[in-house]
């Protein structure tokens, strides 16, 4: 895993001040560490979200729930794309 660095460190090193200049942004994204251990919750996402995620489960013949521990797991070997 990368060393953390504040925002100040990130626009002084000079390959992410170049990709700066062409346009990318910066975006903070909270590191979530996974706990092993899977709980219930009850949660409301908006309905959008909820559609697309079950349109992917469907497109892979999955329930809402094995799409999800498949997603996990993938991320997990792989990471996001195009990080790495």
């Amino acid at each position: 895993m990368m060393a953390r660095r504040s925002v100040e460190a990130l626009r002084a090193d000079p390959e992410i001040a170049a990709a700066l200049a062409k346009g990318a942004v910066l975006a903070m994204v909270p590191l979530l560490l996974d706990a092993g251990r899977a709980v219930r919750a009850n949660l409301s996402p908006d309905a959008g979200l909820l559609d697309a995620i079950d349109e992917a489960a469907k497109a892979h013949g999955l329930t809402r729930a094995q799409h999800g521990r498949r997603s996990k797991e993938a991320f997990h070997r792989h990471g996001l794309p195009g990080m790495g």
